[in-house]
């Protein structure tokens, strides 16, 4: 992943799916022992990346993201 928001992320792949696609998917959070998964919308796709928008929001996912934007805030 390379970038995530509590609205979405820019997922790099080898094989991204087509714009207009729903699906789902595991991010594998720190200092959790199980996955999240995740179910979004792919909003845009090129040859080894994709755009996804999250469908709702699991509360571990904002909790990281919460903790994620803090900690860039005192940077």
């Amino acid at each position: 992943m390379k970038d995530i928001s509590i609205g979405g992320a820019h997922v790099l792949t080898h094989t991204p799916p087509s714009p207009g696609t729903d699906t789902i998917f595991s991010i594998h959070l720190p200092h959790h022992d199980a996955p999240l998964e995740v179910r979004g919308h792919v909003v845009w796709s090129n040859g080894n990346a994709f755009g996804i928008q999250f469908r709702g929001t699991e509360a571990r996912l904002r909790d990281y993201v919460d903790r994620l934007e803090s900690d860039a805030t005192r940077l």
